[in-house]
């Protein structure tokens, strides 16, 4: 059968025998035994030391086990280098030894996965900060939008911390809904602002002096045109002028002031799940 199989189709095969291709194949093959062999011995050590992890936070007192599941749960994504749950990203993580400040961080390493995995840029841009508080106790979760407004403080869904993401996310999705419906004008209108600004900027400059404008005919009974005429003093054409000047003061999108402590979100009634699960 010439031309069949997948030897006969290998473009060695004309420079090279069947029992050499063979011979490389079974050299691959060993030094793939090999490197599987090493790789499930890293393994097993990886897993004993999150679960060292795990363990360290459970002697605390705490009822805790997520470092391993978390990894498990990403264990086909390890090409991604800026995967939040990569324990290499763990950059800021807490110098103490107080448990409560790793599990706040562990907790926010996995909103941030969340997010990252759900949400595009421009819905992620709107979220400035997510803070927790009583991790020993209940944890709880505010968000903050990038207008310094923010939701009230919502349960951390979780098992043993490792969060529960389908709920998580549904409170998310609610969070961004309202944002992007309610807290995003702000951003539109600065961009908008900032569109102006840039088309005006291209504008050629116009000298107003050179420029010939028509009177618009209006009768002089007309009660559109009507108008007294007062004598001007002194202190009427300060007036007028410092009112010219404050009127023609161009407003930067850095002039505008941001509302502060303005508590919009909690507005937003989120949907809670059913069952809340607890430390």
């Amino acid at each position: 059968m010439k031309g069949s199989g997948i030897f006969f189709n290998s473009p060695e095969k004309s420079n090279q025998p069947f029992i050499k291709i063979l011979q490389k194949a079974q050299k691959s093959e060993k030094e793939l035994i090999e490197e599987y062999n090493k790789y499930v011995k890293i393994y097993k050590k990886h897993i004993s030391d999150l679960d060292a992890l795990d363990n360290y936070v459970v002697e605390d007192n705490y009822n805790f086990d997520s470092f391993r599941k978390s990894f498990e749960m990403i264990e086909s994504q390890l090409n991604d280098k800026k995967n939040p749950l990569l324990l290499t990203n763990y950059t800021d993580v807490p110098k103490n030894d107080f448990s409560d400040d790793i599990i706040e961080y562990h907790l926010l390493q996995q909103i941030k996965y969340l997010l990252e995995n759900n949400y595009n840029d421009e819905d992620r841009e709107l979220i400035k900060l997510v803070s927790i508080r009583n991790v020993k106790t209940s944890p709880e979760f505010k968000v903050f939008s990038y207008e310094n407004k923010s939701t009230e403080y919502l349960p951390v869904f979780h098992h043993k911390f490792q969060l529960d993401y389908s709920k998580m996310k549904d409170i998310f999705d609610q969070i961004i809904k309202y944002m992007n419906d309610n807290v995003g004008v702000l951003q539109k209108i600065k961009s908008n602002l900032k569109q102006k600004s840039i088309t005006k900027a291209k504008s050629p400059n116009v000298n107003p002096l050179k420029t010939k404008t028509k009177t618009p005919i209006i009768k002089s009974d007309s009660p559109i045109r009507k108008t007294t005429t007062k004598p001007t003093t002194k202190a009427t054409t300060k007036k007028t002028t410092k009112a010219k000047s404050k009127s023609k003061q161009k407003k930067n999108i850095e002039d505008i002031n941001l509302p502060l402590n303005n508590n919009a979100l909690p507005v937003v009634k989120i949907k809670m799940p059913k069952k809340i699960s607890k430390a």
